[in-house]
């Protein structure tokens, strides 16, 4: 599959569990067949995002090394931007990925990672739209397409992020 057939047989469903409205569920499906679920901590007082557990499943049949992963990862980070929970201060969260999790990672996902220039949010976390622009400029690396106006809006976010970054260094004399 090209990464156009990819992105249209691709689909995302997210839920809050009803036991801990923190943690978002999410779904993916390919051309309808379930492929993976991811589960990520959302916590809005810490403004942080976790990254806890995505789990491939019945990827039987289901073709391999076309960006479906890449995809799926992605499209959760695009649907956080939009989170209801999120959305009014998506640039004060941070995302990064569990720690004990980290050490199961197997390899071809650490290098899948790092290739997506992701590897400070694996330990310290990253800014959302600097995680999300990361993943999003990658993705176009790979062939896959998104909104222009999505992107621009990203990456202004990111802009910003980095230019409050400089100034909060300079008043600390880091600079």
């Amino acid at each position: 599959m090209n990464p156009a057939e990819v992105q249209s047989g691709f689909s995302l469903s997210a839920e809050k569990r009803s036991h801990d409205p923190t943690v978002r569920v999410f779904y993916y499906t390919m051309h309808n067949r379930f492929i993976a679920h991811a589960s990520l901590t959302v916590d809005a007082k810490e403004r942080s995002i976790v990254w806890d557990t995505f789990c491939p499943v019945g990827m039987d049949g289901v073709p391999t090394r076309n960006g479906i992963g890449t995809l799926a990862h992605i499209e959760t980070m695009r649907s956080l931007l939009h989170d209801e929970m999120i959305e009014p201060s998506v640039s004060e969260f941070t995302v990064r990925h569990r720690f004990p999790a980290l050490f199961s990672l197997s390899h071809s996902r650490w290098k899948h990672l790092r290739a997506m220039n992701l590897r400070p949010a694996l330990w310290t976390g990253m800014p959302l739209p600097e995680y999300a622009l990361r993943s999003m400029k990658f993705g176009e690396t790979k062939g896959f397409t998104f909104p222009e106006e999505e992107l621009r809006q990203v990456e202004e976010q990111s802009k910003q992020i980095d230019e409050n970054r400089t100034m909060l260094m300079k008043l600390l004399g880091r600079v």
